[in-house]
């Protein structure tokens, strides 16, 4: 998967401190000026803490989803994931994220950009979705022989 359980969590708890110190900065930086962001990513104005919150957020939910799938493996079936791309815009799909909506690939594999799942990109607001498929009576002994 790249990044061991450990990494991640150490990561998760990293993001977690600054989504923190974001939301603590949020009452200082209001009365700070929008900033449009929409030449680079479509999206409406928001203030840095706004990005930033959004974008933890978005890290955190996809890394809980690639730990559930480690934490969960099993020899029958095979984990893989979907990029879901949000809705930012009024057509609403982001310019950056659009090559990726809906492209599947193994949980341990990377997506066309290269990334693990979202963010792509700051207040990206898309999602990966876990599915588990079955494996087939061959497939299992292959994989069984490979070990």
């Amino acid at each position: 998967m790249g990044q061991s359980f450990a990494v991640r969590q150490a990561l998760a708890r990293a993001a977690e401190q600054r989504s923190q110190y974001a939301a603590a900065k949020v009452t200082s930086q209001a009365s700070q000026p929008r900033t449009d962001i929409s030449p680079v990513t479509g999206q409406s104005v928001q203030t840095p803490a706004e990005r930033r919150s959004r974008t933890e957020a978005t890290s955190k939910r996809t890394y809980a989803a690639l730990d559930y799938a480690e934490a969960h493996p099993s020899e029958t079936a095979e984990w893989t994931k979907t990029w879901n791309a949000g809705g930012e815009t009024p057509s609403g799909v982001c310019p950056s994220c659009e090559a990726m909506n809906g492209q599947t690939v193994r949980v341990d594999e990377s997506f066309k950009d290269g990334n693990a799942g979202p963010p792509a990109h700051p207040s990206c607001s898309c999602s990966i979705e876990l599915d588990e498929k079955q494996l087939t009576f061959g497939e299992i002994w292959m994989r069984r022989l490979a070990q």
